[in-house]
């Protein structure tokens, strides 16, 4: 989610780790859902106030 919060897209990190950008999509979407967030803004910003981020 650090590479989320610093604005990159699925493709970037999924080239910064080495993924499938579907791949970092999932995980993505894996943390949205658990946070209980509707967006990648929304669970960054919930992930900082928590200082998980």
């Amino acid at each position: 989610m650090r590479w989320v919060a610093a604005g990159k897209t699925d493709a970037e990190i999924g080239i910064i780790l080495g993924i499938a950008a579907a791949t970092a999509h999932y995980h993505v979407e894996q943390v949205k859902k658990k946070a209980g967030t509707r967006s990648r803004s929304e669970a960054v910003a919930l992930l900082v106030l928590a200082g998980t981020v």
